[in-house]
């Protein structure tokens, strides 16, 4: 489910939802991306680093943050699951289903 970064807050407490924080960083050969799963109490139910050698664009490693945490919930067939991310730009090509090559092309 991917829903207006300004509704989301409505969901955050509702029985049943995740909420799937996710953030990338970038260095001379690789980024590394967190993911933390909280569930509607608030608590941290699972938190999880990867790395993914060769990408060193910031907006590739958000994007590819966003997949991930995709990939997590279509991996465990999960539902009612809110991804959350601060990159502005990738949150709102991915809630349009609008996904380009750069922010800039």
């Amino acid at each position: 489910m991917f829903i207006s970064p300004a509704l989301a807050p409505a969901f955050y407490h509702i029985e049943g939802f995740l909420k799937i924080n996710v953030d990338a960083t970038v260095s001379a050969s690789r980024c590394s991306i967190g993911l933390v799963i909280r569930g509607s109490d608030g608590h941290v139910r699972l938190a999880i680093g990867l790395q993914h050698q060769g990408i060193v664009n910031p907006y590739l490693a958000e994007l590819l943050a966003f997949r991930d945490a995709i990939s997590f919930v279509a991996s465990r067939s999960l539902s009612h699951v809110i991804v959350e991310g601060d990159s502005e730009v990738v949150v709102n090509q991915v809630c349009q289903g609008v996904l380009e090559d750069s922010p800039d092309s």
